[in-house]
C-alpha cells in the first residue's frame, strides 16, 4: 500500500536533510507551499509536470497577493523552484522545475530578411540549369561549381566551409560507397578530426566526377589541384578555389544569356550570394533545422574512428580500439591514500550580485586606468613597479570582497598584467590593456568557474576554450588571437603553481581537447571490462569499486571529480530503498530484495556551474546488472560506517572509513585499467564522450527501428528496442509534451550531461552524429 504524503512528513524529512528552505525564517512559507503541493500527490509520489508547476506558481502568487505580500513573478518562481529542488532530493519526488524565461534572441535556420527569399528561390531553380550546363559545356570547373552548390543546397554548408573543404579535399577522404570525410577545422594537421558523412546522390555524382579527374590516385592527392598548385599553403588554395568558382559561375551566366534553355540569374550575381542563398535550401526541403545548420560554420563535429554500421564505410578501415586493446585479466591496485571529507563543496553564488561579472570587468578596467594615470613610465623602474604593485593589490582586494576568494581568474589576470608591465620590457600599457580586454570577455567572466582557479579541472579549461571558439560575436582572427593569449596566460598560472597537472590547450592548433577524444568505447567494450572486474563477485572489493566508477563514467556520463564527490545520500533507488540513516538497527534483516527496483538516480550536487548540478537517470542509461551491484556496494559501505549519516559517507573511499578518495587518487589508479583494457588513447573523460555518443544513437534508434538494425552493435543490451524506447521515453518526459516536434530533445541531453549549451554537447562530445545525419538526409 502506497504511503500518504503530508506536509509534516515532508517537512520532517527536509529538516533531516538540512534543507535551507526549512530554516526558521523561511519555514512558514515552505509549509504554505507544501500544503499547495500536496494536491498533486498520487500513490505516495510527487511528480509535478510542467503545466502543474506553472499552475502551482500561479496559485502561490495569488495567495501572496491575497495576503498583502509581495507577489513579483520572478520571486514566486524562485521560491517554488527552491522548494521543488529540496523535494527532489527525496526518493519518491521527481518534479519538473520551473523554467526561467531568457530574453535572448533564438537562433533560427530560416533567412533573417524577407528579400532573401527571392535569392533562395532562384538558387533552387539554378541547380538544374547548372547541372545541364556542366554536362554540355565541359567547363574545366563545371563539376567543381556543381559540387559546391550541392554542398550548400543539400548539406547546408556555409561558404567558408565549402571553400575550405574543397581546398583540403584529398583522394583518401572520398570512399567508394558515397561517404565523404570533411575536415572539422580549416587546418592541415593530423590532429584535426573529420566528420564522415554519407552524401546524397547529387553531391556524390559531382564528387565522383571530380575524383575521376584527379591527377593521381595516391591517398594524399588533392582532388581539385594540379601537383604544382598542391604545394601552395591552405589559405592560398582557398583563394584559388574562390576564384575558380566565381569564374565558372560567370561562364554559366554568359551561357544563360546566349541559350534560352538555361535560367539567367537576376538576384544571385556572384558565387558568394549564390552560396549564401543555397544554404537555406535544406530547411525548405524539410531537413530538421539542427541538421540543416550543423555544417554552416567551423568548428564542425568530429566523428569517431570506430566502425558503427554493420558493414564498414571505409575499405579496410582499422578498428583502432580493438588493435590496441589488451584482452587479459585486469589487475587493479588500490588507490593511493589521498582522501578528503565526503561530499562536494560548492562555492555559493547566491550571495553575489546579479551583475557580478560586469563588476569584475569594470574592476579590471579601473585598475588599468589607475595605473595609466598614477604611474609614470617606464614601468620597470623600481619606484614605478612599487606603485603599480600597490594599485593592483588595491583592486585585487576589491575582487576578493566580491568573490570571497584570493585565487580567482581576475586576481591572476591582474598579476599577469603586472608581470607584463613591470617584469618584461617589451610590453606597453596599450598592449596589456588589449590582452586583458580579450581575456576578460563577458562570455568568460559569466562562467562561475572563474571564481577560483584552485577548483579547476580539465573540463573547466576546455569549457573556457570552447566558450571562445563558439563566441559568434568575435571575428575569427580575434578569436584565434584570444586563444593564443589564453594559452600564454595558462602558462603563467602554471608557473605560479596553479592548474598543476591539468592538460592545457595545445599551443599550435586551435582544436579543443574534446575533439581529440574520438576513439570512444562501445557498449560491448564497457560490458567486457565490467565483466572482467566483477567476475569474482566479491562485494566491497577494489575491482568492484573500479567497475562502478567506470560504469558511472561510460553510462552516466559523470566527470571524475563528480564521481569522487558522491556520497551514499546521492544514490536514490526507487521504489526499493534499502539504506537509511537508521541502517544498522534491529530491522536490518528485513531489507526487501533488489528485484523490485525500477529506478536509480544519481544526484550530482557539486559543480562549478548550475548546469553541473543535476539528477542522472542511471536506470535508463546503464545495463541492468549494474544497479544491483551498485546497491550491494552501498550496503557494504553502510555496514562499514554504521554510526554516520548517509551524507557523511563517501560512495568510494578506503574500507572502513567514511572519507572519499580524491579525484587525483582515483585518476592515477584507474588510468592503467582504462589503458590496458580499452586502449592507450582512452582516459576517464573519454568515457563521458562515449556516454553522449551512444545515447544519441539510442535516441535515434528508438525513433527509427530500421536504423537500429543497421548498427554494428545492434545485439548489445543497450541497443535493444525496449532499452532504446526506455531512454527516449525518459528524455521526452523530462522535456515535456511535444519535445520531438519542437526539436528540443538534444537540449534535454545537454542538461543530463551537465552542459550549459547543447552546442557544446553536439559539437565536441557527440562523435556519432555523422551516421545519424546521413540517415536523416536519406529520409528527408
Amino acid at each position: 500500500m502506497a504511503m500518504t504524503l503530508s506536509t509534516p512528513l515532508l517537512m520532517g524529512q527536509l529538516v533531516t536533510l538540512g534543507a535551507t528552505v526549512c530554516r526558521a525564517q523561511r519555514r512558514d512559507e515552505t509549509e504554505r507551499l507544501l500544503d499547495m503541493i500536496m494536491a498533486y500527490q498520487a500513490e505516495g509520489r510527487l511528480a509535478l509536470k510542467s503545466d502543474q508547476v506553472d499552475a502551482l506558481v500561479s496559485a502561490y502568487r495569488d495567495a501572496r497577493k491575497a495576503a498583502g505580500q509581495s507577489y513579483r513573478l520572478a520571486d514566486c518562481r524562485r521560491r517554488v523552484t527552491e522548494v521543488l529542488e529540496a523535494l527532489n532530493e527525496l526518493p519518491y519526488c521527481h518534479n519538473v522545475l520551473p523554467t526561467t524565461p531568457q530574453p535572448l534572441h533564438r537562433p533560427t535556420a530560416m533567412p533573417q530578411r524577407g528579400e532573401q527569399l527571392q535569392d533562395i528561390e532562384e538558387a533552387k531553380s539554378l541547380r538544374a540549369g547548372l547541372l545541364q550546363w556542366c554536362r554540355e559545356s565541359e567547363h574545366p570547373d563545371g563539376w567543381l561549381l556543381t559540387m559546391a552548390l550541392s554542398l550548400a543546397s543539400r548539406l547546408g554548408m556555409g561558404e567558408r566551409v565549402i571553400v575550405s573543404t574543397l581546398a583540403m579535399l584529398r583522394y583518401e577522404m572520398v570512399a567508394k560507397d558515397s561517404w565523404l570525410s570533411i575536415p572539422t577545422q580549416p587546418i592541415e594537421l593530423p590532429q584535426v578530426g573529420r566528420y564522415a558523412l554519407q552524401v546524397p546522390h547529387d553531391v556524390w555524382q559531382a564528387l565522383r566526377a571530380i575524383r575521376a579527374r584527379a591527377p593521381s590516385r595516391a591517398p594524399d592527392t588533392l582532388l581539385v589541384f594540379s601537383a604544382r598548385e598542391a604545394e601552395k599553403p591552405l589559405h592560398k588554395r582557398e583563394s584559388v578555389v574562390r576564384q575558380r568558382l566565381n569564374k565558372a559561375y560567370q561562364a554559366y551566366q554568359k551561357a544563360s544569356r546566349r541559350e534560352g534553355s538555361l535560367l539567367m540569374p537576376r538576384h544571385c550575381m556572384s558565387w558568394y550570394t549564390l552560396a549564401r542563398a543555397a544554404r537555406y535550401l535544406p530547411v525548405f526541403a524539410k531537413v530538421p533545422p539542427l541538421w540543416a545548420t550543423l555544417l554552416t560554420r567551423y568548428p564542425l563535429p568530429t566523428s569517431t574512428t570506430r566502425t558503427l554500421l554493420g558493414s564498414s564505410r571505409w575499405e579496410d578501415e582499422p578498428d583502432t580500439l580493438n588493435t590496441t586493446r589488451t584482452k587479459m585479466p585486469v589487475i587493479a591496485q588500490a588507490p593511493e591514500a589521498l582522501t578528503r571529507p565526503a561530499g562536494s563543496w560548492e562555492r555559493p553564488t547566491a550571495s553575489l550580485p546579479d551583475d557580478w561579472a560586469r563588476q569584475l570587468k569594470n574592476t579590471i578596467n579601473q585598475c588599468l586606468n589607475a595605473i595609466l594615470s598614477e604611474v609614470g613610465t617606464p614601468y620597470t623602474k623600481a619606484a614605478h613597479r612599487q606603485r603599480t604593485e600597490t594599485i593592483i593589490t588595491r583592486y585585487q582586494r576589491h575582487v576578493t570582497e566580491l568573490t570571497n576568494t584570493e585565487t580567482s581568474y581576475v586576481h591572476l589576470l591582474l598579476d599577469w598584467a603586472y608581470d607584463l608591465l613591470c617584469c618584461q620590457k617589451a610590453y606597453k600599457w596599450s598592449t596589456v590593456r588589449t590582452y586583458l580586454s580579450r581575456l576578460s570577455h563577458m562570455s568568460i567572466l559569466e562562467n562561475p568557474a572563474i571564481l577560483d582557479l584552485q577548483e579547476w579541472d580539465d573540463d573547466t579549461v576546455e569549457d573556457i576554450q570552447l566558450t571562445l571558439l563558439q563566441e559568434i560575436r568575435l571575428e575569427a582572427s580575434t578569436r584565434a588571437d584570444t586563444l593564443m593569449l589564453l594559452r600564454r596566460f595558462f602558462s603563467f598560472c602554471t608557473e605560479l603553481g596553479l592548474l598543476d597537472g591539468l592538460h592545457l590547450p595545445q599551443a599550435n592548433i586551435d582544436v579543443p581537447m574534446s575533439t581529440l577524444r574520438t576513439e570512444i568505447i562501445s557498449p560491448r567494450d564497457a560490458e567486457l571490462i565490467w565483466k572482467q572486474l566483477t567476475h569474482a563477485g566479491v562485494i566491497g572489493s577494489t575491482n568492484q569499486m573500479y567497475a562502478l566508477m567506470l560504469a558511472l563514467g561510460c553510462y552516466g556520463g559523470l566527470r571524475i571529480g563528480e564521481v569522487a564527490n558522491l556520497t551514499l545520500a546521492d544514490i536514490q533507488i526507487e521504489p526499493w530503498v534499502g539504506f537509511s540513516d537508521d541502517f544498522m538497527n534491529d530491522a536490518m534483516s528485513d531489507i526487501a530484495p533488489m528485484d523490485g527496483a525500477t529506478a536509480c538516480w544519481i544526484i550530482v550536487r557539486g559543480g562549478k556551474t548550475p548546469a553541473a548540478r543535476r539528477r542522472v537517470p542511471f536506470h535508463v542509461l546503464a545495463c541492468r546488472d549494474v544497479i544491483p551491484t551498485l546497491n550491494d556496494w552501498i550496503q557494504e559501505r553502510r555496514r562499514q560506517c554504521p554510526a554516520l549519516p548517509l551524507k557523511d559517507i563517501a560512495l568510494f573511499g578506503p574500507r572502513g572509513q567514511p572519507d572519499a578518495y580524491s579525484k587525483e587518487a582515483i585518476g592515477r589508479a584507474i588510468l592503467p585499467i582504462l589503458k590496458d583494457g580499452l586502449g592507450q588513447r582512452i582516459d576517464f573523460h573519454s568515457l563521458r564522450h562515449a556516454a553522449v555518443s551512444w545515447l544519441l544513437l539510442r535516441l535515434h534508434a528508438a525513433q527509427h527501428h530500421d536504423f537500429a538494425e543497421s548498427l554494428s552493435y545492434r545485439f548489445d543490451e543497450l541497443l535493444q528496442v525496449d532499452r532504446c524506447q526506455e531512454v527516449l521515453d525518459h528524455f521526452c518526459s523530462a522535456g515535456g509534451d511535444g519535445i520531438l516536434q519542437r526539436g528540443n530533445l538534444y537540449e534535454a541531453v545537454a542538461k543530463w550531461i551537465g552542459h550549459r549549451h547543447s552546442g557544446t554537447t553536439l559539437l565536441h562530445y557527440a562523435h556519432t552524429l555523422s551516421i545519424i545525419h546521413s540517415d536523416i538526409l536519406k529520409r528527408s
